[in-house]
């Protein structure tokens, strides 16, 4: 399979969209061709497709795009967007956010979350893989996710303090 018939796949606009909109927040060309499995050149084309009908006001630059584009492209570099619960209920924020918080609201959030799920009913079909389609435990999934990212992040905090300390 050549590697312009993988776009193909892709809707003509949806690619311009990504392309542009990628590009703008800071991924090279090179790395959306590798992605979208086209050509480098071509990638620059259908940005400038995009600019252009941006320009003549074909197209318009929307908040909703970019905020979906911007959650593409920080997924796409491995930050991920979690749910948790904190004393005032439940959030949605990404792994870099969470990164950044002191490690006693991070742990004041991973203790909420881990209560969340020791008191959850279905606990134990977490572990099962979800079925095709509706997953009901689909929330519960999520705020397991974010338990796992948060001990992640302590732990790596932990063992940072402890070989700055030796």
């Amino acid at each position: 399979m050549s590697s312009e018939s993988a776009s193909s796949d892709i809707g003509g606009d949806i690619l311009e969209e990504a392309c542009y909109y990628l590009h703008r927040l800071g991924m090279s060309f090179e790395d959306i061709a590798q992605k979208f499995q086209i050509s480098q050149p071509r990638a620059e084309e259908v940005y400038s497709n995009f600019e252009h009908k941006l320009a003549l006001g074909a197209v318009k630059d929307e908040a909703l795009t970019r905020n979906y584009w911007e959650s593409v492209y920080r997924e796409a570099g491995g930050d991920v967007k979690l749910t948790f619960l904190s004393q005032d209920g439940f959030h949605h924020g990404w792994k870099s956010d969470l990164e950044k918080m002191e490690s006693e609201t991070l742990m004041m959030i991973f203790e909420k979350s881990k209560v969340f799920l020791e008191t959850d009913p279905n606990k134990y079909f977490l572990n099962i893989p979800p079925p095709p389609g509706y997953d009901p435990l689909a929330f519960s999934r999520q705020v397991k996710t974010a338990v796992e990212v948060i001990e992640e992040i302590l732990t790596k905090r932990a063992a940072e303090e402890a070989s700055d300390s030796e």
